[in-house]
């Protein structure tokens, strides 16, 4: 709803072992604030799933890529350098501060992001 401003999902949102270094330094920062996001005065909910849910067929090899306003992916000038980077995708989709580019498959997806 319109009433949702953010969205954090504990486990996926932080480094999860094993980490690097900065990994590690972002992991201990975080935790520092984590009573904030769970204990807010300004009405937060919290939501407890027990598992993740199952990603939806239609999902499978499709990548968002979030960009930043004037950080050089925000148009669509760049699709070049994004083949540069993740090599062969069907289907670019620039949306505002975002593109959806889609792999044959979700293993292909997985090997171009990682």
């Amino acid at each position: 709803g319109e009433h949702v401003t953010a969205l954090f999902w504990d486990f996926s949102s932080l480094p999860q072992k094993p980490r690097t270094e900065a990994e590690d330094e972002l992991f201990s920062q975080s935790l520092k604030v984590m009573g904030d996001v769970y204990a807010s005065a300004f009405g937060t909910t919290v939501i407890r799933h027990r598992s993740v849910p199952s990603q939806p067929a239609e999902l499978d090899g499709e990548v968002v890529i979030l960009v930043e306003k004037g950080g050089g992916l925000d148009g669509a000038s760049a699709e070049a350098e994004l083949r540069s980077a993740l090599g062969a995708f069907e289907n670019p989709r620039y949306e505002e501060g975002r593109w959806r580019v889609r792999f044959p498959t979700h293993a292909a997806a997985e090997a171009a992001v990682e």
